[in-house]
């Protein structure tokens, strides 16, 4: 993934890829979410995220 996401920084420029990547870590609620999070801190959807993609066990 880091890959991946250096070129497409370079392909879009720093902040488009910035606005991006906060709306795809964005709950539908609006509240903020990290990689590892399954459920919504705020509203407790599941969400969609590398957690849930992989089965990683939040520690």
């Amino acid at each position: 993934d880091v890959i991946n996401n250096l070129k497409e920084v370079k392909l879009k420029g720093p902040e488009q890829w910035l606005k991006e990547q906060e709306e795809k870590w964005k709950c539908d609620c609006g509240m903020s979410f990290s990689w590892y999070e399954k459920v919504c801190n705020n509203c407790s959807i599941e969400l969609v995220s590398y957690a849930t993609t992989l089965r990683i066990n939040k520690i």
